[in-house]
């Protein structure tokens, strides 16, 4: 069985949709990343004081199934894993900045840190 297209008219075929005016089509080509220079230099801290972050104070965990999920209803009560005076984790945009006592101040809740989570370098 003979092939429908030569090869050489398949290349006259490619070479005219090159030379069309419509768009020209090609992989783009990325020269390859380098590390750039370490620099000694640090922020200061005043570059970046007044930006806000979201503070949570989470009193405990429990895992329930979806099943107890869609049961719940108003009145409902959840048992947390956490103990009855037990520390609470203070988390600053979900990462642990420490532990704390939560307290009643005046109408509100509060919690007064007892503890700060090591730095990681």
């Amino acid at each position: 069985m003979k092939p429908v297209l030569t090869e050489a008219e398949i290349h006259r075929i490619i070479n005219k949709l090159h030379l069309s005016s419509g768009p020209r089509i090609a992989p783009v080509q990325f020269l390859p990343l380098e590390p750039g220079p370490l620099r000694g230099n640090k922020v200061p801290l005043s570059h970046v004081a007044d930006i806000g972050v979201t503070v949570a104070v989470q009193l405990g965990r429990t895992s329930l199934t979806i099943k107890e999920i869609l049961a719940l209803e108003a009145g409902a009560t959840i048992t947390l894993e956490s103990l009855v005076g037990e520390p609470a984790d203070i988390l600053v945009n979900e990462q642990l900045l420490g532990k704390g006592e939560v307290l009643v101040i005046n109408d509100s809740f509060g919690v007064r840190v007892t503890a700060l989570a090591e730095v990681k370098e």
